[in-house]
Formats: C-alpha cells, sequence, structure tokens
C-alpha cells in the first residue's frame, strides 16, 4: 500500500534472496521512496513474505550478469539483498533506484 505521496515508479516478478538465506518468488514495487517486495502467494503458506526498504538506507548497488540471468545487489547496512531475473533489463531498474 502506497504512503501519502508516494508514486509508483516501477514493478517487476523477480527471485529475491535475502541476506540471511532462503529464495522467494514474488513482485518488487519501486516508489519515490522505498522498494517492497511481496512473496508471490504459495499453497499451504499462512502467510506472505514482504518486507521494504528506504532507498534512503541503501548503501550501494550493484549487477552481476551470469549468461541470460542478471543479479541486482542491494547493500543495506552491510548486509546483501539479491534480486535476480532471466533477461532481467536493469537498466529502469537502476533508474528507478537512483530517483
Amino acid at each position: 500500500m502506497l504512503q501519502t505521496g508516494e508514486t509508483e515508479l516501477g514493478k517487476w516478478p523477480l527471485k529475491y534472496f535475502p541476506p540471511n538465506g532462503g529464495k522467494y518468488f514474488g513482485t518488487i514495487t519501486i516508489t519515490n521512496f522505498r522498494l517492497m517486495f511481496l512473496q508471490k502467494k504459495q499453497l499451504n503458506k499462512e502467510s506472505n513474505f514482504e518486507f521494504s526498504l528506504s532507498k534512503s538506507e541503501i548503501s550501494s548497488v550493484s549487477i552481476q550478469k551470469k549468461f541470460l540471468k542478471h543479479n541486482v545487489i542491494i547493500s543495506v547496512k552491510g548486509k546483501n539483498h539479491s534480486f535476480s531475473k532471466l533477461f532481467f533489463n536493469t537498466r529502469n531498474f537502476i533508474k528507478f533506484l537512483k530517483m
């Protein structure tokens, strides 16, 4: 849910690899203030995994390309959050992160 004055800039279906391990498939939304991730609904799950990061908390962003798979690694407070997708056009993703 968007906050007052918040505008959605872009949305992508991606795999998310949190700093503490695990793998989630869902949608990441970038707004003018933050990144929001919501796990795709799974059968036999009582609740969805979701989180948000303020863009002001991001200390660095890097891209790793491995053939057709692209990863965007976002560092927040010394912890890396990784997002990946096949045929991931990272140009707009990075542009919206910097806005």
